[in-house]
């Protein structure tokens, strides 16, 4: 069965994971939950610090633009090229951007 939708719409997946939040540099992330099948710690980010720092190691500088860390729930990431891009075009409100501070030295 198919139900049309009216007018035009797109969709976005994001499939690309990465795992390179810094909790132990990054103070204001709250433990959510612990993944019972790897035993994986989960972290709310910008939870109650709306303008707290996120912490992202080097290896964020690399691979895809557009991603989901492994550890963080329910945040989208995306490459400083690619929020530059989204500010040009007026959209950096829709994605309520904020920076992250990326440590250590790209391999």
């Amino acid at each position: 069965m198919e139900t049309p939708y009216p007018g035009e719409f797109f969709f976005l997946n994001i499939g690309c994971r990465k795992n390179t939040l810094q909790p132990e540099i990054y103070g204001d992330a709250q433990k959510f939950l612990v993944r019972k099948d790897t035993g994986q710690q989960v972290w709310h980010i910008n939870k109650f610090y709306p303008d707290s720092e996120v912490v992202l190691s080097s290896a964020a500088l690399e691979g895809a633009d557009l991603w989901v860390e492994e550890t963080v729930h329910r945040r989208v990431f995306m490459s400083d090229a690619l929020a530059r891009a989204i500010v040009e075009i007026g959209m950096a409100d829709i994605f309520k951007l904020q920076e992250c501070r990326i440590v250590g030295e790209a391999q």
